[in-house]
């Protein structure tokens, strides 16, 4: 078995393989492909050098052919300043582009920054959305802001 050490890190040959088959599917167009890629690049796992900005590249190349995730991830990006400068307004934009497309995780990423807002009621359509699709924690998000509202109405 051939190693390469990859700064603190040992890389099995069969990561590097996989690593060279997956780049490759990436570069051809492979939404799935490139949105690993982009997953690795900012984790640094596989055998990929951590890059936040080149996991953004990766990232937006899924983005331009339709991925309502790879949006969202884009999203986060932006919401946090990785391999980005920090923009809630890019973020929520992002969050929107992926919600549109049917991203559960868009559509949750979008309603708590709606419920930031103050827009509750919009916000829980978006939370509605994400629960249709079993998005873990937008059930109880739908139940604290009814439970916010209802205080709210009185």
């Amino acid at each position: 078995m051939i190693i390469k050490i990859n700064r603190n890190s040992v890389i099995p040959s069969e990561h590097i393989k996989q690593r060279k088959k997956l780049l490759k599917q990436a570069a051809k167009g492979d939404i799935d492909a490139q949105i690993t890629v982009a997953h690795y690049y900012f984790t640094g796992q596989y055998g990929f050098e951590e890059d936040e900005h080149k996991a953004y590249e990766w990232y937006s190349k899924a983005a331009k052919q339709g991925s309502g995730d790879a949006m969202s991830k884009i999203g986060e990006l932006y919401q946090y300043g990785f391999g980005v400068e920090k923009d809630n307004a890019k973020a929520n934009l992002w969050f929107l582009k992926g919600a549109d497309q049917g991203s559960a995780e868009a559509q949750f990423q979008y309603a708590n920054a709606l419920k930031q807002q103050g827009d509750y009621r919009q916000a829980y359509q978006y939370y509605y959305l994400a629960a249709e699709q079993q998005y873990p924690e937008a059930e109880d998000e739908m139940l604290r802001l009814k439970h916010t509202t209802a205080l709210i109405d009185k």
